[in-house]
This record gives C-alpha cells, sequence and structure tokens, in this order.
C-alpha cells in the first residue's frame, strides 16, 4: 500500500517513517494510534496516554499471540509482557476490551511500575516523530535538548504535523492534517500496516504470513478438514498420535468428541493447509492449545498417519483440492508430478518430503518462544 508522493503530506508521512532511520516499531505505533483516535473520536488534541494505550493494544497480538519480535531494544514488547503476566489478558481478549482496561481500570492507573513504562513512550516518541520537519534546526543538538527544541518548533511551525504541549501531555494535530486524515484514512491505514509488516519482517526472517499477525486472530476454517476426517475413520481405524488411543466412541466419551489439531500450531503457521492437520481428541486439542509437538515422539507416527491420507486422497476423486495444499510442502513439485501422473507414492520419500517442511518450521517457531508441549 503506497500514499500519493504528489501530496505534501504523503510525502512527510514518508520522512516520518523512513525506513532507514525507523530503529524500532515506536514511530509506526504510535502514528498509527494518532490515526486510530481522529478516526473513532474525531478530536485534535490528544493525550499521550490515549495514544500510548494504542500503541500498546495494536502490538498486543503480534507479541501475545503470535510471539512476534520487535528486535531487542524495542521496548513496547517488554511493556505488553508486562502488563500480560501481571493481569493475565491473554491472547483471546477482545481489543475494545484491552482499550477500557488500559483506559479506566483503576489496577491499571495504579500500578506504578506499568505507569513509569508507559511514561517512558512520552519521553521520546512524540517528539521523534517531528524530527524531519526540523532537520536542519535539530543537526549537531544534544538528544538531551532535542525535546525542548521540538515542542517550540512545533508550536510555531504551521506546515508540522501537531504542535507538542509537555506541560499537557498532548498533542494538537493541524487542521489541514485532520482534514488529510479524515479523507485518507483507509489508505494512510494501509500504509501504515504495509510499514509494520516491512519493519518485523526483518526481525522475524522466515516466520510465515506476517502480514496476518498484526492483528486479531482470524477464524480457523477446518470445516472441509473435519468432514474428511470423518469419512476416513468411517473406512480405516485410525489411532491418535498423541495418546495411541483409537479414535472411536468408547474413547470420545473419556478424551472427547475427534477434533482437528495444527500440528504445527496454527498461531505460527496461520493455515489450515491439510499437511499439518491431524485428528485427534477435543481435550487433548484443547490441552496442547499453542504448544509444539514434541517431534522425537510424534513426528514419526504424524508422517505415517499423513501418507496414509495422502493414498486416501490420491484414491478419491472427491479429495483432490484437498490434495493440493501438499503441493505446496518441500519436494512439492515431485509429488505434484507423482500424484498428476498416477504414478506410486513411496512413504519413506513422502515422509521425508514432509519432515523437510514439518522441522525448519519447528525450529523457528521454537525461536520464537512456542513451548514444546507432549502429554
Amino acid at each position: 500500500m503506497y500514499l500519493d508522493l504528489l501530496n505534501n503530506k504523503s510525502i512527510w508521512f514518508e520522512k516520518m517513517l523512513d525506513q532507514g532511520i525507523m530503529a524500532a516499531s515506536y514511530k509506526a505505533f504510535w502514528l498509527k494510534g494518532i490515526i486510530e483516535e481522529v478516526i473513532h473520536n474525531d478530536r485534535s488534541e490528544i493525550s499521550f496516554e490515549a495514544i500510548v494505550n494504542r500503541m500498546i493494544v495494536n502490538a498486543w497480538f503480534p507479541i501475545v499471540k503470535y510471539r512476534l519480535s520487535f528486535g531487542y531494544s524495542d521496548k513496547l514488547g517488554e511493556t505488553i509482557d508486562y502488563i500480560n503476566k501481571s493481569y493475565g489478558y491473554g491472547s483471546e481478549i477482545k481489543k475494545e476490551q484491552l482499550f477500557k482496561e488500559l483506559e479506566f481500570s483503576e489496577k491499571l492507573m495504579q500500578d506504578k511500575e506499568l505507569q513509569k513504562q508507559k511514561k517512558n513512550f512520552y519521553n521520546l516518541v512524540p517528539y521523534r516523530l517531528l524530527s524531519p520537519f526540523f532537520k536542519q534546526e535539530l543537526r549537531g543538538l544534544l538528544d538531551s535538548k532535542r525535546n525542548r527544541v521540538i515542542e517550540e518548533l512545533s508550536g510555531k511551525n504551521a506546515a508540522c504535523f501537531y504542535s507538542v504541549s509537555l506541560s499537557k501531555k498532548s498533542i494538537t494535530i493541524r487542521d489541514e492534517w485532520m482534514d488529510y486524515i479524515r479523507e485518507n484514512q483507509s489508505l494512510i491505514l494501509g500504509w501504515l500496516q504495509h510499514k509494520l509488516v516491512m519493519y518485523i519482517e526483518t526481525k522475524n526472517p522466515n516466520v510465515p504470513n506476517i502480514m496476518f499477525k498484526l492483528d486479531a486472530p482470524m477464524t480457523r476454517k477446518l470445516g472441509q478438514a473435519t468432514k474428511y476426517w470423518r469419512r476416513f475413520l468411517f473406512v480405516h481405524p485410525v489411532d491418535d498420535i498423541y495418546t495411541g488411543k483409537p479414535l472411536i466412541d468408547v474413547n470420545y466419551e473419556k478424551y472427547g468428541q475427534m477434533s482437528i489439531d495444527h500440528f504445527i500450531p496454527w498461531s505460527f503457521v496461520l493455515h489450515d493447509e491439510a499437511w499439518n492437520l491431524t485428528p485427534t481428541f477435543k481435550n487433548i486439542n484443547s490441552a496442547k492449545n499453542d504448544g509444539l509437538p514434541n517431534l522425537d515422539k510424534y513426528l514419526d507416527d504424524f508422517c505415517k498417519l499423513q501418507y496414509r491420507s495422502i493414498r486416501f486422497m490420491k484414491d478419491s476423486t472427491s479429495n483432490q483440492k484437498l490434495m493440493e495444499s501438499y503441493y505446496n510442502i518441500s519436494r512439492g513439485k515431485q509429488l505434484e508430478e507423482i500424484v498428476m501422473k498416477g504414478l506410486q507414492l513411496e512413504e519413506e520419500a513422502f515422509g521425508e518430503a514432509l519432515k523437510s517442511t514439518i522441522v525448519p518450521m519447528f525450529g523457528i517457531a521454537r525461536n520464537q518462544g512456542f513451548e514444546i508441549w507432549e502429554r
């Protein structure tokens, strides 16, 4: 998503979030907080507190749900980790509810450590975002003097995005900038999302689907997979790979009904591809949650079941769409040719292809902080 660079306001936005000087995520999240305050409340004077609360809400799910890194020196993640560990909101809380907690909860407002961490953002970001407007005036100036100078200049320069008031702990957006935001809000939000994706990708190399991990979780679509595995279980007996128990009625009473599990957690892969799905019991699936499977214990059985599954697909015309997802695993071209030509698919070759996709993903997810689970 790109802004119209024939527009003077767009040029300034690009300068404010120049990737070359974006050493942390603060500026992008601060700017996004401002845009959201304008969109939701249509007010030009906005408190530091409201903007920082929106920063926390917007960065909550990438960090808590998807375990993305914002970089070693980025303190926003530390603040979010502190709130989550102290108050246990988790990744299921709604964005609106989290914002209300940050705005109105007495316990959060009285938490001295949290307020101290939030004020650290007040001391830097409101001023640094405006640095491009005063490049000449700030040249050679010590960091300790920059805030005072930027505050003074922002009040005098009519072209500047907003003026800063340290005494009020607020910013005031100028009228022409308010008009620009009102008229281009969707475009600006898309552009901000693009900037954040570009930044976060550099801090999380090889992590899939960053674009979809910057907001609250999407809905999983497992209806087709559930129907498929029910058909499979009707024809073939299957033992759950985690418990070793057959997926039959007597065990459903004890462990819960059949449920579809993402072998590598959905919150990492963010897709419902058939090659990463396995039937299990509902209680086991709930217990595993976002945990990584112990590969030493479960990977071989997972690959064996997947091999049985793809052979079943290959022999049935109704499952061809599901089978296409297997073309995306390592050595996919070879696998596609085997399927299309109707050749024999060897279990060992299939298992190696699947493992060569699963194992690297497991390593990346482990480095991101996903914990290993085993029953």
